[in-house]
């Protein structure tokens, strides 16, 4: 069953490649098989020559036909007797030659082939979200500060170019603008630490939670979502009244138009913002190192203070940018819940644009608030950066 040449038994010849050789005979193979009547049909197709032969017939090193067996003799298809080595050699072409005999594509093409076209896509992929933001984000804030630089004047748009400073100057040192930042500064910051304490048990126990009631959970927390926030700041007109469900359990104490009103409707309103990010950092967290901690000796206020705390630092960050960042220039519920007293700076910006029709000193005022989102977030981002442990 091993042997070469011309006399091979037909059931040998299954494969389009040349007649097998005894070991160590390469030489000779490769002159019988040119002779006549030694090769199947199609053998001597172009490109159908065996990967590593040379022109004059011998081998190169480390070049083994498809099929060949460990002593050096090409067998093709693994005939009984010798040993197969499992297939074409990785990279060697030999599949192409069997096959209408195309000669294998370099490696070097399909590389420049392959990485030609991520690239047009990265560009693209780059450039819509830099179109997007500059025509969304960059062109408005460049009109802000352009329009902060003017000055008022009568006409359509009440304004004049130019290029003067007394508009910030004018909300830098005014009470009635700082107040009101600084108003609107500590109402974000008490909504962000309430929601922060309410939300982070509740993100933990829904993480906690079994499987089958997460869902069920989370969509409780986004439910209110599903209904206008106009309708849901009137239902709390109705709750908070004075002759309303909340009013009446509390013995009548008035509510409605108070900074507790306020207080509440705020912290209503952003308290998902708080519990989805927190959610889905603590669902994620491992409970291996729970449960060492605990192993080691400590109590669960301990194990939460030294482990799950640092590694939810950056959910923490993510909901307090995204309560404060809203809640800072909130306009309709200080206006509805809050009364005439809550004057914080959404209402002043409200109150000088449409109002007053003062839009520089408006522009001045939003460029302030602008300093603050920036400079508190950034604080908060930064705070937030997950630790090393």
């Amino acid at each position: 069953m091993t042997g070469a040449g011309p006399s091979a038994s037909p059931p040998l010849r299954r494969t389009s490649g040349p007649d097998q050789n005894p070991p160590g005979d390469a030489g000779t193979g490769a002159l019988d098989a040119n002779q006549p009547g030694t090769n199947q049909p199609g053998t001597n197709q172009p490109g159908a020559s065996q990967p590593g032969v040379s022109q004059s017939g011998a081998s190169q090193p480390g070049a083994t036909a498809p099929g060949a067996n460990k002593s050096g003799a090409t067998a093709p298809g693994g005939i009984a007797g010798r040993e197969d080595t499992g297939g074409p050699a990785p990279g060697s072409g030999a599949d192409h030659s069997l096959i209408g005999g195309s000669a294998p594509r370099s490696r070097a093409g399909e590389t420049s082939a392959g990485t030609s076209a991520p690239a047009g896509y990265r560009l693209w992929v780059i450039a819509l979200p830099a179109a997007w933001l500059v025509l969304l984000l960059a062109t408005p804030l460049a009109i802000v500060l352009l329009i902060a630089f003017a000055q008022p004047a009568d006409g359509v748009p009440p304004y004049s170019l130019g290029l003067s400073l007394d508009n910030l100057m004018l909300v830098a040192s005014d009470p009635l603008y700082r107040e009101a930042l600084l108003r609107s500064v500590r109402v974000a910051s008490v909504s962000t630490v309430v929601c922060l304490v309410v939300g982070f048990p509740m993100a933990l126990a829904i993480a906690k939670a079994a499987p089958r009631w997460q869902n069920a959970l989370l969509l409780a927390v986004m439910l209110p979502f599903w209904t206008g926030f106009l309708m849901r700041i009137s239902a709390w007109i109705g709750l908070l009244a004075d002759g309303g469900l909340i009013a009446r359990m509390l013995g009548g104490s008035r509510l409605l138009y108070t900074d507790t009103a306020m207080y509440i409707g705020m912290i209503y309103t952003y308290l998902p913002f708080m519990v989805l990010p927190l959610y889905a950092r603590l669902s994620r967290l491992d409970p291996a190192l729970m449960e060492a901690a605990a192993d080691l000796g400590a109590p669960p206020w301990n194990v939460f203070l030294r482990v799950i705390l640092p590694l939810s630092l950056p959910a923490v960050a993510a909901g307090a940018i995204l309560v404060f960042v809203p809640a800072i220039g909130e306009y309709v519920i200080p206006a509805l819940l809050g009364g005439p007293q809550a004057q914080l700076i959404g209402k002043v910006l409200w109150e000088e644009f449409f109002s007053n029709r003062d839009w520089p000193t408006a522009s001045a005022v939003a460029v302030w608030l602008l300093v603050v989102l920036v400079a508190i977030p950034g604080l908060l981002a930064r705070i937030g950066r997950t630790p090393r442990i």
